[in-house]
Protein backbone atom coordinates (compact mmCIF):
# COMPACT_ATOMS: atom_id res chain seq x y z
CA UNK A 1 0.00 0.00 0.00
CA UNK A 2 1.45 3.33 -1.02
CA UNK A 3 1.70 6.10 1.55
CA UNK A 4 -1.14 8.17 0.05
CA UNK A 5 -3.39 5.10 -0.15
CA UNK A 6 -2.62 4.51 3.53
CA UNK A 7 -3.86 8.05 4.21
CA UNK A 8 -7.06 7.29 2.29
CA UNK A 9 -7.63 4.10 4.32
CA UNK A 10 -6.83 5.82 7.62
CA UNK A 11 -9.14 8.78 6.93
CA UNK A 12 -12.04 6.52 5.90
CA UNK A 13 -11.56 4.14 8.84
CA UNK A 14 -11.36 7.05 11.28
CA UNK A 15 -14.52 8.65 9.89
CA UNK A 16 -16.70 5.53 9.61
CA UNK A 17 -15.14 2.65 11.60
CA UNK A 18 -13.00 4.14 14.38
CA UNK A 19 -14.65 2.06 17.11
CA UNK A 20 -14.70 -1.20 15.16
CA UNK A 21 -12.23 -4.06 15.35
CA UNK A 22 -9.78 -3.40 12.52
CA UNK A 23 -6.43 -4.35 11.05
CA UNK A 24 -4.41 -2.43 8.47
CA UNK A 25 -1.98 -3.90 5.93
CA UNK A 26 -3.20 -7.43 6.57
CA UNK A 27 -1.51 -10.58 5.26
CA UNK A 28 -4.10 -13.08 4.05
CA UNK A 29 -3.76 -16.78 3.34
CA UNK A 30 -2.05 -19.74 4.95
CA UNK A 31 1.42 -19.38 6.41
CA UNK A 32 4.09 -20.97 4.24
CA UNK A 33 6.41 -23.60 5.63
CA UNK A 34 9.79 -22.35 6.78
CA UNK A 35 11.51 -23.84 3.72
CA UNK A 36 9.12 -22.02 1.34
CA UNK A 37 8.94 -18.72 3.25
CA UNK A 38 11.42 -16.87 1.01
CA UNK A 39 9.49 -17.76 -2.14
CA UNK A 40 6.18 -16.80 -0.52
CA UNK A 41 7.47 -13.33 0.38
CA UNK A 42 6.92 -12.49 -3.28
CA UNK A 43 3.44 -13.99 -3.52
CA UNK A 44 1.89 -13.17 -0.14
CA UNK A 45 -1.29 -11.14 -0.42
CA UNK A 46 -1.83 -8.04 1.69
CA UNK A 47 -5.21 -6.33 2.01
CA UNK A 48 -5.20 -2.65 2.91
CA UNK A 49 -7.60 -3.23 5.81
CA UNK A 50 -9.94 -5.72 7.45
CA UNK A 51 -12.82 -4.51 9.64
CA UNK A 52 -15.24 -6.57 11.72
CA UNK A 53 -18.63 -4.99 12.33
CA UNK A 54 -21.77 -6.71 13.67
CA UNK A 55 -20.65 -10.20 12.71
CA UNK A 56 -19.50 -9.29 9.20
CA UNK A 57 -15.92 -9.08 7.94
CA UNK A 58 -15.12 -6.27 5.50
CA UNK A 59 -11.99 -6.59 3.38
CA UNK A 60 -10.88 -3.23 1.98
CA UNK A 61 -8.60 -2.42 -0.94
CA UNK A 62 -7.89 1.28 -1.56
CA UNK A 63 -6.82 2.98 -4.78
CA UNK A 64 -6.11 6.64 -5.48
CA UNK A 65 -6.31 5.84 -9.19
CA UNK A 66 -8.93 3.08 -9.50
CA UNK A 67 -8.06 0.17 -11.78
CA UNK A 68 -9.67 -3.13 -12.65
CA UNK A 69 -6.79 -5.13 -11.17
CA UNK A 70 -7.89 -4.28 -7.64
CA UNK A 71 -11.15 -6.16 -8.24
CA UNK A 72 -9.16 -9.34 -8.79
CA UNK A 73 -7.13 -8.59 -5.68
CA UNK A 74 -10.30 -8.30 -3.58
CA UNK A 75 -11.71 -11.55 -4.96
CA UNK A 76 -8.44 -13.30 -4.16
CA UNK A 77 -8.42 -11.86 -0.62
CA UNK A 78 -11.92 -13.21 -0.09
CA UNK A 79 -10.84 -16.71 -1.07
CA UNK A 80 -7.73 -16.52 1.16
CA UNK A 81 -9.49 -15.16 4.24
CA UNK A 82 -10.79 -18.51 5.52
CA UNK A 83 -7.26 -19.97 5.31
CA UNK A 84 -5.66 -17.18 7.35
CA UNK A 85 -4.64 -18.58 10.75
CA UNK A 86 -4.94 -15.20 12.51
CA UNK A 87 -8.64 -15.06 11.58
CA UNK A 88 -9.55 -18.66 12.40
CA UNK A 89 -12.05 -17.58 15.09
CA UNK A 90 -14.00 -15.45 12.61
CA UNK A 91 -13.36 -17.49 9.45
CA UNK A 92 -17.05 -18.39 9.17
CA UNK A 93 -18.32 -14.81 9.36
CA UNK A 94 -19.82 -13.45 6.14
CA UNK A 95 -17.26 -11.49 4.10
CA UNK A 96 -18.01 -8.32 2.17
CA UNK A 97 -15.56 -6.63 -0.16
CA UNK A 98 -15.03 -2.87 -0.33
CA UNK A 99 -13.18 -1.04 -3.10
CA UNK A 100 -12.23 2.30 -1.54
CA UNK A 101 -11.39 4.97 -4.12
CA UNK A 102 -10.52 8.64 -4.05
CA UNK A 103 -12.16 9.29 -7.42
CA UNK A 104 -15.14 8.04 -9.37
CA UNK A 105 -14.67 5.63 -12.26
CA UNK A 106 -18.00 4.44 -13.65
CA UNK A 107 -16.41 1.52 -15.50
CA UNK A 108 -14.80 0.22 -12.29
CA UNK A 109 -18.00 0.90 -10.33
CA UNK A 110 -20.04 -1.15 -12.84
CA UNK A 111 -17.53 -3.99 -12.73
CA UNK A 112 -17.62 -3.98 -8.92
CA UNK A 113 -21.41 -4.36 -9.04
CA UNK A 114 -21.01 -7.50 -11.19
CA UNK A 115 -18.85 -9.10 -8.50
CA UNK A 116 -20.88 -7.89 -5.51
CA UNK A 117 -18.11 -5.51 -4.40
CA UNK A 118 -19.10 -2.23 -2.76
CA UNK A 119 -17.43 0.73 -4.49
CA UNK A 120 -16.89 3.57 -1.99
CA UNK A 121 -15.92 6.95 -3.38
CA UNK A 122 -14.32 8.88 -0.51
CA UNK A 123 -13.28 12.53 -0.64
CA UNK A 124 -10.33 12.86 1.75
CA UNK A 125 -10.42 16.66 1.81
CA UNK A 126 -14.07 16.83 2.85
CA UNK A 127 -13.86 13.53 4.73
CA UNK A 128 -17.09 12.24 3.25
CA UNK A 129 -18.39 9.51 1.00
CA UNK A 130 -19.59 10.91 -2.30
CA UNK A 131 -22.90 9.75 -3.75
CA UNK A 132 -22.61 7.70 -6.92
CA UNK A 133 -25.14 8.73 -9.54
Amino acid sequence: MQQNEAKLVNAWLWKYHKNKLQWKRVRLGPLPSHSLARMYMITLRWADAVVVDKGTVYIIEAKLKPNAGAIGQLLQYQSLFKDTPEFSQIANYPVKLIYLASEMRMDIYEMCKKYNIEYVWFDMEKEEVKQIK
